[in-house]
């Protein structure tokens, strides 16, 4: 037989020691278990992590927060009471401009001036942001009139035709929306207040200048 090597010696020393005193404690006084080593812990009790700890235990950071839809204009056809309740392109027209409206493609106007519920005449080009009231210009009793003595407000201008030249001033009208560049059209009156050249009608009345026929 080969002798026994050192290191296993000193091995079983270091080990039988323990062993032997724990089979001695535990035929004394009835010791139920003895353990040599701590089991984990499901919790370390001091925030720190602990193994056994499932992965619904972690904490999940709640959702960001979701901003409500924008919500979607009208459909065509719909009802309305100003023409920012329409989609863009499209406006409120209500007859008599007394309750709900309903929303119309403001292209279908085409060339043709609306009476919008302000009284004010709106020029093709320009969008109302109100309500319409019916195509064409304002008529007497619905049009917020004007003079050379009563402006209109709200960037709007006094449109005021007159027969001639000795009647500009006591000329009369009734206010317009005109377009910020006036579209080319035939220089047919002569304005008031200026050198007598002929120019149109949106170039006279969108700076408030009334004007007459002048053989253009």
């Amino acid at each position: 037989m080969n002798p026994a090597s050192p290191h296993g010696s000193r091995a079983l020393v270091s080990w039988g020691a323990p062993v032997a005193l724990a089979l001695a404690l535990g035929a004394c006084g009835g010791a139920k278990k003895v353990e040599f080593f701590d089991k984990p812990s499901s919790s370390t009790g001091d925030g720190g992590f602990s193994p056994n700890a499932s992965p619904t235990d972690t904490l999940t950071p709640p959702p960001p927060d979701t901003p409500p839809d924008d919500p979607t204009p009208p459909e065509p056809g719909s009802p309305c009471t100003a023409s920012k309740d329409c989609q863009p392109g499209f406006v409120c027209e209500v007859a008599s401009c007394r309750g709900e409206g309903t929303c119309v493609d403001e292209s279908s106007y085409g060339d043709q001036p609306r009476c919008a519920c302000d009284g004010v005449t709106y020029a093709a080009g320009v969008s109302v942001k109100g309500a319409v009231r019916h195509v064409r210009e304002c008529e007497k009793g619905e049009a917020t009139a004007c003079s050379a003595r009563v402006e209109c407000g709200g960037g709007a201008a006094c449109n005021a035709p007159v027969k001639d030249i000795l009647s500009c001033g006591s000329a009369e009208g009734t206010c317009w929306r005109w377009p910020s560049t006036c579209p080319n059209a035939p220089a047919s009156v002569r304005a008031c207040n200026t050198a007598p050249t002929c120019t149109s009608v949106c170039a006279a009345a969108s700076k408030g200048r009334a004007y007459y026929p002048g053989g253009c």
